[in-house]
């Protein structure tokens, strides 16, 4: 009889366990495909104290609940190893971490990062990308199904 009323008890506490704890206004998988290109014009010559002409750009598209979104001429190592990425959303805020495997070669190239994220409710968010643990950039998107926009990056 103890057998049976352990079990049941038990059972419950299964299917509760995932309704209290399982709803969360944060989500970890946001990211559901990331890419990024090689060191583009073979731009290898470039020192960390050197600049380049080239604009840094966001440009932003809407996929099925989805957005697509493309950093554009975004300055990493010329030796990278991976480069890779994150991203979170508490509420209406997108956390985006950009980052680098190795960062040793005293030289940089600019790369294109291009990561889908979602799915997202349509309404305003604020977005902030982050690198080595404080904030590069940051914007604020009224996500729409039609949403196509482009802007240059402006660093903190």
């Amino acid at each position: 009889m103890k057998t049976i009323f352990f079990k049941s008890y038990f059972l419950m506490g299964m299917l509760i366990f995932p309704l209290i704890f399982g709803c969360s206004k944060e989500n970890n998988s946001l990211l559901k495909e990331f890419s990024y290109s090689d060191c583009k014009n073979n731009q290898k010559s470039l020192t960390v104290n050197q600049s380049s002409d080239e604009k840094e750009l966001i440009k932003i598209t809407s996929e099925n609940g989805f957005l697509n979104i493309k950093h554009i001429n975004v300055y990493f190592n010329c030796e990278p190893g991976k480069i890779i990425a994150t991203a979170a959303v508490h509420d209406t805020v997108v956390t985006i971490t950009e980052a680098e495997q190795k960062h040793d070669a005293d030289c940089i190239c600019p790369y294109d990062l291009t990561l889908k994220v979602g799915p997202l409710n349509f309404q305003q968010y604020y977005f902030i990308i982050t690198r080595g643990g404080a904030e590069y950039t940051h914007f604020s998107l009224d996500y729409h199904a039609d949403i196509d926009t482009t802007f240059e990056v402006i660093k903190n």
